[in-house]
């Protein structure tokens, strides 16, 4: 309400809003210095290697690329560019592609990624598997 009142003083009256946040925001933060204590909690600890698959970067690139392919194409269609020309249809496929990618990757059983999963296994696996020379696990 407060903020609705600023603004209704003079036209230059919302870029007091920031300020009122402000406020807020730091009050809020000096209370929780202040006062907040949270317990001690015993973590597992984890090595380098166990903490960057966890954010599982394979899974975060795919998305993030066919996100961002996507939107690109679409910002593009019926603005720069008409919706059948290729700079267009490039990034849309490949976004969709992408897409489809991370749905499969997001599919493999949780056990196989996180103990340390390479892509290139899922990819070498059935041909070894074929020629009878299955590739190993680890």
């Amino acid at each position: 309400m407060g903020a609705g009142a600023v603004t209704n003083v003079n036209s230059d009256g919302w870029r007091y809003i920031f300020w009122m946040q402000a406020a807020f925001h730091g009050a809020t933060a000096l209370g929780l210095f202040a006062f907040y204590w949270p317990p001690k909690v015993e973590r597992p600890k984890f090595t380098l290697r166990e903490i960057l698959w966890s954010i599982d970067p394979v899974g975060s690139f795919l998305f993030v690329t066919s996100a961002t392919l996507m939107l690109l194409a679409l910002d593009w269609a019926s603005g720069a560019y008409s919706w059948s020309d290729a700079h267009v249809a490039a990034p849309l496929g490949v976004g969709l592609a992408l897409l489809v990618l991370f749905g499969l990757y997001g599919a493999l059983p949780l056990n196989v990624v996180v103990s340390g999963f390479r892509l290139s296994q899922l990819l070498i696996w059935p041909c070894a598997q074929q020629s009878g020379k299955v590739a190993p696990t680890d």
